[in-house]
């Protein structure tokens, strides 16, 4: 409905958000070439039509779809996109979403020393924004890096702290992950 009222009164940003919103659902229904259709194969032609938020998502959105069909290096080349927008607008709260990204992406590509990079970066400028939840979730991301080094008191040590800084936040999903790491260190130990 978003679409069609975009068109016939020519606002863009309205455009902009049915086709993120049309996209996110093919990507979710494994619709990939559908999704990649709606966002526009060429973004650099609709760039100007897009706020930074919006334009992030479809960046985002866009590099999610190349690794789900195996073509990191474009997947790759869009992340590095949506930080290099969120550093210009230094927005520190996107900017450490941008840092957690870049690091879940090296993980799944199983290069961990560079994951680790990027998710000390995110706690810096989680660190810098005052943002209590990113950091948690990084120090979590730490965690598991460790943990996948195989070294567990690393681990442990990252599982602990992201408890202490989660909890009280009312952030019940990340307290749960910390715990839930706590427990699967433990037991590997």
């Amino acid at each position: 409905y978003s679409l069609s009222l975009s068109k016939e009164f020519e606002i863009d940003y309205l455009e902009a958000e049915s086709k993120s919103k049309q996209a996110a659902y093919y990507y979710f229904t494994g619709s990939y070439d559908s999704a990649l259709n709606i966002i526009g194969h060429d973004v650099e032609a609709v760039i100007e039509k897009y706020d930074n938020i919006e334009l992030a998502s479809l960046l985002n959105l866009t590099s999610y779809i190349y690794a789900k069909q195996g073509l990191y290096a474009e997947a790759l080349q869009y992340r590095y996109r949506v930080l290099n927008l969120r550093l210009a607008v230094n927005d520190k709260n996107e900017i450490a979403k941008s840092y957690n990204a870049l690091g879940d992406f090296f993980k799944q590509q199983n290069n961990l020393h560079k994951a680790l990079d990027y998710y000390i970066s995110s706690i810096e400028t989680c660190e810098q924004a005052n943002n209590v939840k990113g950091l948690g979730i990084s120090m979590n991301n730490i965690a598991n890096i460790h943990y996948l080094l195989g070294d567990y008191d690393k681990s442990l040590d990252y599982h602990q702290k992201a408890v202490e800084v989660i909890d009280g936040t009312g952030s019940l999903k990340e307290l749960g992950i910390s715990y839930k790491g706590l427990g699967l260190v433990n037991s590997a130990k």
